[in-house]
Parts: structure tokens; C-alpha cells; sequence
């Protein structure tokens, strides 16, 4: 599962703890102190008080700092405690991170001296507690994710013994599947070319032609593997999500168990991106009504609503995509899952940096996480591309969250390294974020979407004139 430590927004962090000391603790009661004035944040009659502390950017959280935070809060807990007449004998100050020694110490004679047992709720206790409760994991994506620590020396051991087929990126067909399925539908071959060569428009354009014309299951899958994982997805997001359950169907049919994970975390992927869509839709809605005085509430509820039940099947299709693959221990496919999962968050991101910027902290963290666990399974498995492709990714976010000299370094790295293996795609990507640092400005991205892929299909002829300019 994913890391407890990896919570980086308070208010989630909040959520979370309320909901699985909650599932504990039939007495427990969640308290609203958002003004932090109560100093206490969760409650159990005649025994507990729960005070809960979530760093924004836990790399700076330092012992200082904590013991800084417990004296505060200790002391408005106190006087909430005197003041609402309280029987409180223990104080528990919850954490994502275990403490160190130091600040465990310090919480004690803090408590000690007002006549209370202090103690500490971490990583450690709070891992504990979550696999006793899993109904709360699952309402937490990046905590079903699966931490590799444990099977990070067994990859390693057996990348020679991996036999899956991951078809995702058209390079990576094994040499039998290849001839197999090019034996079938010669034109896959022409399509693959065009796509090593960079021409994405003519790929997806044949790709689209033999997933229309075709009758063989296989050949229908990559067709539909080729266009839903390379299409520009704002032109026509709601065809894509029908292809990937066309796919996972096929999938079944055929079982091809590695690529069903992979077309349900592509689908995630694509309704995420359609509830981000309608919680951008919601919020301009809720602006305006604010401005002119006419709000439809029972229209925001529904829409709410189903924002709400789109998450869920996001969640689900997450956990079931991860489940299929460390059970099979595909560790492609883990690693393609990693990589969807760090570019639906990074969309995320972009959207609530309008809705919510209180959550933007928290959806950088999970991006950054995603592509840097896809990252580690690439470097063991010695996939090359996959590690460069990684890192572009990262480049990328870098770019949207303004850490622009670090994002220019990386897709520098990655622009020179592709052009010295030949990863021509990848040189196309790395070119295209150059191009746009140095050319698009952020009135390019509010187009409406026609104006937009006109813009996009504008600057990969730019890129791509200027590769073989230099080639």
C-alpha cells in the first residue's frame, strides 16, 4: 500500500484520521477545530483527546518546529479541557510520520506537567490500524497502491524470467507477439513506423481505420491499446472511455490479464479527468451565482453527487488494475499503472490550482510519488526508455507547478539522452515542453479545446521540422 507519510494536505490528512480512529473507536467523535483555537481535533469521553498535525511540506517539518506545534496545541487543549469541564487522562498527537525520540520525549513532559499520559500515533500505529479497517484505505487511491519495498530485490531477481507482453508504447512488443499480430494486420507495421518516427497525427489516424475495419480481437485490442494511450485526450474523452471497456471486455474474452490492468487504470484515468471537467464546471458555476445572486442548489447537489460516484469507480478501477498486477506480478504493467496514475494526478493538480489550492500540495506529492515508483521499477527492470519517459513526465509537472529552471534540466537531460539511443517519441515530447517554456503562454492553455489541439498540432510540426533539421 501507499506510504501514510505521503499525506501532505492537512485537511485530508484530517479526514482521513477522523474516519479510521472512528472505525477503531465506536465512542470516538471527530471535532471540528478548523480555527485551531480548541487545540483538539478528535474526542473519546472520560479518556482521550486527539490532537492531529499534518506538515503541508514535511521536508522542513523539523524537531523544532514539532515541539514548537505540541507546546501551542497542548496548551489550547488544556485550557478547552478546564474550560468545557473534560475527564482527560491521555493525549494523543497523531502524526503521518513517526516522531523521533527527541520530540516523543518532549510530548510527554509536556503532558506530564498538566497531569496527562502523552502519546504519539505515527506511520507505524496508523498502518496498523488502517489494515484492520480497509473500507477506509479504499476511500484513499495512493494508499492502494502498492509499496514496492518488499518486492524491489525480487524484481531485480527475476527480470530475466518475465515473460508478459506490455503493449502499451508500440516499441515494447516482444519479437513473436510482433510478428504474430503484424502477420495478421500488416497494417499495425505501418502504423508503428509512423509512430517511431514521430508521426502521431498518421499512427492514430491507421490505428483508427483497423480498429473500425477489423474483426480479430487482438489486432481490435492494439488498435484500441494504440488510441487510447496516444490520443490527445480533451478531443473526444468520452470515445475513449467506451474503447477501454471495449478493450478490458476483449480482454477477457482473450485473457490478457496485464492489459485489462492496464485499460482499467487508463479508464480511471480518462472519468478523473471528466470529474475534474465537472468540479471546474461547479466551481465557475458557484462564482457566477455568487456575483448575481441566483444559485441552483438542487443542480450542484446532483452534479455533486455525481462527481462523487465517479470517484468511486475511479477508486475501484485503481485498486482492482494494482490487485491484477502485483498478484501476477507484472511488473510492466505496475509500472505503466505508476505512470497513469502520475499523469491523471498531474491533471488534478492543474484543476484545483483554480478550485482548491489547498489541495494543490497534496496532488503534487502524489504525482511526484507516482513517477518516481515508476521510475524505480523501470531502473530495475533496465528499461531505458521507460526510466527517460519517467523523468520527462516529472519535467513536465515541474513545468505546471513553476519549478521551471529544474524542469528545463531534466527535459534537457532527457532530450539529449533520446536522440543519443534513437527514442524518437521521446525526443518529440522532450522538444514539445521546450517549446513550450519558450513559446506558450498561459492564454494558450484557456483556449476552448478545437483552439487548443489546433495550437498543439501547430507546435509538433514546429518540433518535428526542427528534429529533422537537425538529424
Amino acid at each position: 500500500m501507499g506510504k501514510i507519510t505521503e499525506f501532505t494536505n492537512p485537511s485530508e490528512f484530517q479526514r482521513f484520521c477522523s474516519l479510521l480512529l472512528s472505525a477503531e473507536y465506536a465512542d470516538f467523535q471527530a471535532i471540528d477545530d478548523s480555527g485551531g483555537d480548541l487545540g483538539i481535533d478528535g474526542y473519546i469521553a472520560g479518556s482521550t483527546i486527539y490532537m492531529i498535525y499534518c506538515p503541508e511540506k514535511p521536508q522542513r517539518n523539523t524537531s523544532a518546529k514539532q515541539k514548537k506545534k505540541i507546546s501551542s496545541d497542548i496548551e489550547k487543549a488544556v485550557k478547552t479541557i478546564k474550560e468545557k469541564n473534560l475527564s482527560v487522562q491521555n493525549l494523543i498527537f497523531v502524526t503521518p510520520a513517526n516522531l523521533r525520540a527527541e520530540v516523543i520525549l518532549y510530548l510527554e513532559k509536556k503532558c506530564t506537567a498538566h497531569s496527562l499520559k502523552g502519546i504519539s500515533y505515527g506511520e507505524d500505529k496508523l498502518t496498523e490500524l488502517m489494515s484492520k479497517h480497509p473500507h477506509v484505505q479504499k476511500q484513499f487511491p495512493f494508499l492502494v497502491l502498492p509499496d514496492l519495498a518488499s518486492d524491489l530485490a525480487e524484481i531485480k531477481d527475476s527480470v530475466s524470467a518475465i515473460k508478459e507482453t506490455f503493449q502499451t508504447s508500440p516499441q515494447q512488443i516482444e519479437s513473436k507477439e510482433e510478428k504474430d499480430i503484424f502477420a495478421k494486420e500488416p497494417r499495425l507495421k505501418e502504423a508503428f513506423k509512423n509512430y517511431q518516427n514521430g508521426n502521431l497525427d498518421d499512427f492514430l489516424k491507421i490505428s483508427r481505420e483497423i480498429y473500425y475495419e477489423t474483426i480479430d480481437d487482438r489486432v481490435k485490442l492494439q488498435a484500441i491499446l494504440n488510441i487510447t494511450f496516444n490520443a490527445i485526450i480533451k478531443e473526444n474523452n468520452s470515445e475513449l472511455i467506451c474503447m477501454c471497456e471495449e478493450g478490458i471486455k476483449i480482454t477477457e474474452k482473450i485473457e490478457l490479464l496485464n492489459k485489462k490492468a492496464l485499460l482499467m487504470a487508463q479508464k480511471a484515468a480518462l472519468l478523473q479527468l471528466e470529474i475534474d471537467t465537472l468540479r471546474t464546471n461547479m466551481w465557475l458555476e458557484k462564482q457566477i451565482a455568487e456575483r448575481i445572486g441566483i444559485f441552483d442548489e438542487h443542480k450542484y447537489s446532483f452534479q455533486l453527487q455525481q462527481a462523487r460516484e465517479k470517484a468511486k469507480e475511479v477508486d475501484q478501477l485503481l485498486q482492482d488494475a494494482a490487485g491484477i498486477a502485483t498478484a501476477n506480478k507484472f511488473y510492466w504493467t505496475l509500472a505503466g499503472i505508476y505512470t497513469i496514475v502520475g499523469n491523471m494526478t498531474a491533471n488534478t493538480y492543474i484543476t484545483v490550482s483554480k478550485t482548491k489550492p489547498n489541495l494543490m500540495g497534496f496532488y503534487d506529492n502524489r504525482c511526484k510519488t507516482a513517477y518516481s515508483e515508476a521510475k524505480k521499477i523501470y531502473t530495475l527492470l533496465g528499461y531505458e526508455e521507460g526510466i527517460l519517459n519517467s523523468l520527462h513526465n516529472l519535467a513536465n509537472h515541474l513545468r505546471a507547478t513553476g519549478e521551471i529552471e529544474l524542469s528545463k534540466k531534466y527535459t534537457q537531460d532527457v532530450l539529449k539522452k533520446a536522440k543519443e539511443k534513437g527514442f524518437t517519441v521521446l525526443a518529440v515530447k522532450a522538444s514539445e515542453i521546450i517549446y513550450s517554456m519558450e513559446h506558450m503562454t498561459p492564454a494558450d492553455y484557456a483556449l476552448p479545446p478545437h483552439k487548443f489541439l489546433e495550437k498543439m498540432k501547430e507546435r509538433r510540426k514546429v518540433v518535428l521540422e526542427n528534429l529533422k533539421k537537425e538529424s
